[in-house]
């Protein structure tokens, strides 16, 4: 073989090795938590239970039992997943629930929200601490909601992924 040739056959290969890196770095890839989530992020919510979901810039939450008793309250940190994250993350890390991609993506295709899969989302609350009747308590509990943030973003209709019934949050 000539010295052009194996030049050139090493070069292929380089760019071969090169090209399947990061196909198979982006097929590989983690679902990321979707930081472009200005709308719901730093916000106060009102349940349809009255209950009171205050989601801080910093990404620790309060989850207040009554809005009217600020003495009661769950406490933790948050994460948001948004359009294709939330699917990701829902479809894989999620799987216990038995949430298929076709599944959400149906939803999103059926709902009447003009870019659907931009109000798609996943709230994943991770349960520090709580304060009951007096008493605070260490805990290690997730709590998930799903669902949409309508077009203007001042209502979230969300599954509770674990009690399997429907949330409405209500932006304060």
């Amino acid at each position: 073989m000539s010295k052009n040739k194996k030049i050139i056959t090493i070069v292929l290969l380089i760019i071969i090795s090169i090209v399947l890196f990061f196909i198979f770095s982006y097929l590989l890839k983690e679902p990321n938590e979707d930081y472009n989530n200005e709308n719901i992020i730093g916000n106060s919510y009102l349940a349809n239970d009255n209950s009171y979901l205050v989601l801080n810039k910093d990404k620790t939450f309060y989850w207040y039992k009554d809005k009217d008793n600020k003495e009661e309250y769950y406490y933790g940190v948050y994460t948001v997943y948004r359009g294709e994250n939330a699917i990701k993350f829902i479809t894989s890390d999620l799987a216990i629930y038995d949430i298929s991609e076709k599944e959400q993506r149906d939803a999103i295709n059926n709902s009447s929200i003009p870019n659907a899969i931009d109000h798609y989302y996943l709230i994943n609350l991770n349960n520090e601490k709580s304060f009951i009747n007096g008493k605070e308590e260490k805990m290690f509990k997730e709590t998930r909601y799903y669902g949409f943030a309508t077009e203007d973003y001042k209502e979230l209709d969300f599954v509770n992924m674990d009690a399997n019934n429907y949330a409405i949050f209500i932006l304060e």
